[in-house]
């Protein structure tokens, strides 16, 4: 029977003392699972039955399942799901009322399976919700008084008061066990950012005729943005700049994997176009479907100054002369690594430089920055700052770069990782 809001009872001393002890032990404990069973063996012993579980909510499957019992076969606990709305416990769930039924057959809803004949051998049954302030986290369930006796109105009483202080230090268990699995993984987000780091240039290259500046930030601590200044055996330097789909840590292994190789290749003497279809093949091999990366590849050339470079997707760069950007035709493939093999790369118009020129080679969360109004930044802006700029030293000019993009998207948090490398010749 459903039982509408009861009567309260005094509790007797030792009752009472019986539920302060059950919620001093519960705030002691911030252990999650310490504290639920503290709170059903309290429980159990308060009300003197043989079985109680507390089942909690499953926000995802919309179902009840046992996280603590006693009494249980441990293969029911495993395997129990309980749909919320159906049964006792689920019906308790729904709605956030209480229920106790001196005998369950007279409960409408009552639809006993086989395996659960045994659950209700004295026929009798009492569930309470815990709740809090509207949330209904789970319920607690009990069967077979010790005594015999059906359940009544008093032990629903004394169920209630444990339940309703329960449910708050329950809560500030399950918000101290969200604070610790924070705690872990900032603890492995700054482990994966430190490493990250290291992977990324120490320090600029001392090429002559030439000086440079890079940065880049990461939206989430770590992420798929990558860049690298390799200096090769032939006295050339090779730059490179890319983007992994995806952002965090995620994306941040895939540009882990893409410089492995590319500096393998770039350590045997592959050329760019050869270098970026062995990256493609790797990835291809190596990464999930959906996974891809724009990589942009260039040997600069202190000798001839010449610029020769390849692009996998990736954006062109911006290349400034006499104080006005110039704009390159694309004519290599402009597809990224990662989505189909056997692809081959070819090379764009070499680039001479003259001294004054500036290169900017750049990632999309520069252009792709959005303002309130969802105006993107775009590749125009990049174009007026680097013009407007483009005599400060590089290491300022880098700067202005990036403040310009945070000034357009204001109060927005920025939502991609942002790379940039600047060449200017001498």
């Amino acid at each position: 029977m459903r039982l509408t809001p009861a009567r309260r009872p005094t509790a007797h001393a030792r009752e009472l003392s019986l539920v302060k002890q059950v919620t001093d032990r519960l705030v002691a404990s911030l252990d999650f699972r310490e504290a639920l069973t503290t709170l059903i063996d309290g429980a159990r012993d308060l009300l003197g039955v043989d079985r109680a579980s507390i089942l909690l909510v499953d926000a995802e499957s919309r179902a009840l399942r046992i996280e603590v019992a006693r009494g249980l076969d441990p293969e029911v606990i495993a395997r129990t799901r309980i749909p919320l709305g159906h049964g006792i416990a689920g019906s308790v769930a729904a709605t956030g009322e209480p229920m106790v039924a001196r005998d369950v057959r007279q409960l409408a809803a009552w639809r006993p399976s086989p395996e659960q004949q045994g659950d209700y051998a004295d026929l009798s049954a009492l569930c309470v919700p815990l709740t809090l302030r509207g949330e209904v986290l789970g319920v607690m369930n009990f069967n077979h008084k010790r005594d015999g006796a059906a359940f009544d109105e008093a032990d629903l009483e004394f169920a209630l008061l444990i339940a309703n202080q329960a449910a708050v230090v329950l809560w500030s268990a399950r918000l101290h066990r969200e604070y610790l699995a924070k705690q872990v993984l900032d603890r492995e987000l700054a482990i994966a950012r430190a490493i990250q780091e290291r992977l990324v240039p120490q320090s600029l290259p001392d090429l002559p005729s030439f000086a440079f500046a890079a940065t880049q930030q990461m939206c989430q601590g770590v992420g798929g943005d990558y860049y690298d200044l390799v200096p090769t055996h032939d006295g050339r330097l090779a730059i490179a700049i890319g983007d992994v789909s995806g952002h965090g840590v995620g994306s941040a292994l895939v540009a882990a994997e893409a410089r492995a190789t590319l500096r393998e290749c770039l350590a045997r003497g592959d050329e760019l176009g050869e270098t970026l279809a062995r990256v493609n093949e790797h990835l291809l091999r190596d990464t999930a479907p959906e996974i891809y990366m724009t990589l942009l590849l260039g040997m600069l050339d202190p000798a001839t100054r010449c610029f020769e470079f390849s692009t996998a997707g990736h954006h062109m760069p911006l290349f400034l002369r006499d104080g006005k950007v110039q704009r390159g035709q694309t004519i290599g493939s402009n597809l990224p690594l990662g989505l189909r093999p056997g692809l081959e790369f070819r090379a764009e118009w070499p680039l001479v430089l003259r001294p004054g020129d500036l290169l900017l080679l750049f990632t999309d969360g520069l252009w792709e920055a959005e303002d309130a109004r969802g105006r993107r930044f775009g590749s125009e802006g990049l174009a007026r700052v680097l013009e407007r700029h483009h005599r400060l030293p590089e290491p300022e000019l880098a700067d202005a770069l990036v403040g310009a993009v945070a000034e357009h998207a204001g109060a927005r948090e920025l939502d991609d990782d942002l790379t940039l490398v600047l060449v200017r010749a001498l």
